[in-house]
Protein backbone atom coordinates (compact mmCIF):
# COMPACT_ATOMS: atom_id res chain seq x y z
CA UNK A 1 0.00 0.00 0.00
CA UNK A 2 2.84 2.33 0.95
CA UNK A 3 4.24 1.38 -2.64
CA UNK A 4 1.07 2.38 -4.26
CA UNK A 5 0.25 6.00 -2.43
CA UNK A 6 3.93 6.89 -2.90
CA UNK A 7 4.00 5.93 -6.64
CA UNK A 8 0.77 7.95 -7.46
CA UNK A 9 2.79 11.26 -6.50
CA UNK A 10 6.46 10.21 -7.61
CA UNK A 11 8.77 8.24 -9.83
CA UNK A 12 10.22 5.02 -7.90
CA UNK A 13 13.14 3.70 -8.61
CA UNK A 14 14.63 0.84 -7.24
CA UNK A 15 18.52 0.92 -7.37
CA UNK A 16 20.24 -2.20 -5.74
CA UNK A 17 23.66 -3.07 -5.18
CA UNK A 18 22.54 -6.78 -4.56
CA UNK A 19 24.46 -9.59 -6.07
CA UNK A 20 21.17 -10.72 -6.67
CA UNK A 21 19.70 -10.74 -10.50
CA UNK A 22 17.74 -8.46 -11.95
CA UNK A 23 15.16 -11.21 -12.80
CA UNK A 24 15.19 -12.11 -9.16
CA UNK A 25 14.72 -8.87 -8.27
CA UNK A 26 11.90 -8.01 -10.53
CA UNK A 27 10.37 -11.52 -8.99
CA UNK A 28 11.07 -10.12 -5.63
CA UNK A 29 9.37 -6.65 -6.70
CA UNK A 30 6.85 -8.24 -8.34
CA UNK A 31 5.49 -10.83 -5.42
CA UNK A 32 5.31 -8.32 -3.09
CA UNK A 33 3.49 -6.03 -5.28
CA UNK A 34 5.83 -3.19 -5.48
CA UNK A 35 5.07 -0.24 -8.03
CA UNK A 36 8.47 1.42 -9.34
CA UNK A 37 8.74 3.03 -12.48
CA UNK A 38 12.83 1.95 -12.80
CA UNK A 39 15.55 -0.94 -11.72
CA UNK A 40 18.71 -0.22 -11.59
CA UNK A 41 21.47 -2.59 -10.91
CA UNK A 42 24.75 -0.40 -9.53
CA UNK A 43 28.54 -2.25 -8.05
CA UNK A 44 28.58 0.16 -5.33
CA UNK A 45 26.19 2.43 -3.35
CA UNK A 46 28.45 5.61 -4.50
CA UNK A 47 26.63 5.12 -8.40
CA UNK A 48 23.60 5.56 -7.01
CA UNK A 49 24.39 9.61 -7.20
CA UNK A 50 24.63 9.60 -10.52
CA UNK A 51 20.86 9.26 -11.26
CA UNK A 52 18.74 12.64 -10.72
CA UNK A 53 17.33 11.51 -7.35
CA UNK A 54 15.89 13.71 -4.62
CA UNK A 55 15.01 11.87 -1.81
CA UNK A 56 16.83 8.42 -1.37
CA UNK A 57 15.68 5.48 0.94
CA UNK A 58 18.58 3.57 2.23
CA UNK A 59 19.61 1.50 5.44
CA UNK A 60 23.34 1.85 4.44
CA UNK A 61 24.91 4.04 6.90
CA UNK A 62 27.43 5.51 5.09
CA UNK A 63 25.72 5.70 1.64
CA UNK A 64 23.19 7.59 3.71
CA UNK A 65 26.18 10.35 4.76
CA UNK A 66 27.55 10.70 1.36
CA UNK A 67 24.15 10.75 -0.40
CA UNK A 68 23.56 13.95 2.56
CA UNK A 69 26.71 15.46 1.83
CA UNK A 70 25.83 15.47 -2.22
CA UNK A 71 22.74 18.05 -0.77
CA UNK A 72 20.28 14.54 -1.42
CA UNK A 73 18.03 13.93 1.46
CA UNK A 74 17.96 10.42 2.81
CA UNK A 75 14.81 8.26 5.04
CA UNK A 76 17.57 6.14 6.48
CA UNK A 77 15.76 2.81 7.56
CA UNK A 78 16.68 2.18 10.88
CA UNK A 79 18.42 -1.28 11.00
CA UNK A 80 21.00 -2.02 13.72
CA UNK A 81 24.20 -1.19 11.71
CA UNK A 82 22.98 2.30 11.20
CA UNK A 83 22.02 3.69 14.85
CA UNK A 84 25.03 5.65 15.18
CA UNK A 85 24.05 8.32 12.64
CA UNK A 86 22.47 11.12 13.76
CA UNK A 87 19.64 12.63 12.40
CA UNK A 88 19.64 16.03 10.22
CA UNK A 89 17.47 18.23 8.06
CA UNK A 90 19.29 15.89 5.01
CA UNK A 91 18.51 12.46 7.25
CA UNK A 92 15.66 11.14 8.58
CA UNK A 93 15.04 8.04 10.59
CA UNK A 94 12.28 5.62 9.63
CA UNK A 95 11.30 2.25 11.72
CA UNK A 96 8.83 1.26 9.65
CA UNK A 97 7.83 1.34 5.44
CA UNK A 98 4.91 3.89 7.05
CA UNK A 99 6.92 5.93 8.73
CA UNK A 100 9.19 5.95 5.47
CA UNK A 101 6.36 7.60 3.13
CA UNK A 102 5.36 10.02 6.20
CA UNK A 103 9.50 10.97 5.93
CA UNK A 104 9.34 11.38 2.13
CA UNK A 105 5.92 13.18 2.24
CA UNK A 106 7.42 15.57 4.95
CA UNK A 107 10.81 15.86 2.44
CA UNK A 108 8.83 16.31 -0.94
CA UNK A 109 6.65 19.24 1.15
CA UNK A 110 9.58 21.50 2.46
Amino acid sequence: KVFADLHKMFSIYVITASFASNAQITGLLEHNRIKYDKLIHVQHHTEKLSEEINIYVDDNPRAAEEFAENGKKVVLFDRPWNRDIKETDSIKRARSWKEVEMKIRGFASS
